[in-house]
């Protein structure tokens, strides 16, 4: 039996922005515990082995630093390979997939900076954490930024605009 699944633009945006979100808000509801706990002398725990301290926190600077870049070059090189396509499915996707991407690498760097705050205390891993927020807050998926970057042409920049027009089709069997 054939399926056919059709995406419209409404449904599109609200999934990305959802997941999205769900990454912001779950960083957030994380630092809120912490918060908490800081309060209640809970933590920093002042893990038995303080000699790990500063490469833990040399790790996390480290491994922002890797995500941040990686993000970066994995979305623009998403981006450069869907310009290619003359479908605008193709562009889309290949958007959400790579938003996706760099939210869940940043997501990563600040749950591990969250992580090694509630081990030693370390304000600056607070920074890191923020930081990585107020990036995805900044990158949030915006139709703006899908025109922009795809130059789209007008009938497609149409498309997007319409909440009830159809972006991907998908058939399964």
């Amino acid at each position: 039996m054939i399926q056919k699944n059709e995406v419209n633009c409404e449904t599109y945006f609200k999934n990305i922005r959802m997941i999205h979100g769900a990454f912001i808000v779950g960083l957030l509801n994380f630092g809120f515990v912490l918060a908490v706990l800081y309060f209640l002398d809970i933590i920093p725990l002042k893990a038995e082995d303080s000699s790990l301290a500063y490469p833990l926190m040399a790790g996390v600077f480290i491994f922002y630093g890797i995500a941040f870049f990686l993000g970066q070059v994995l979305f623009k090189r998403a981006v450069r390979k869907a310009s290619d396509s003359l479908r605008l499915a193709d562009k889309v996707i290949a958007y959400r997939d790579s938003k996706l991407l760099q939210s869940a690498l940043l997501e990563g760097a600040a749950l591990f900076a969250l992580t090694v705050y509630m081990l030693f205390g370390n304000i600056l891993m607070i920074l890191v954490a923020f930081l990585s927020v107020a990036y995805m807050v900044k990158s949030f998926p915006r139709k703006t930024e899908i025109i922009e970057i795809f130059k789209l042409a007008y009938n497609d920049q149409q498309k997007l605009n319409n909440p009830k027009s159809v972006l991907i089709e998908q058939v399964t069997v």
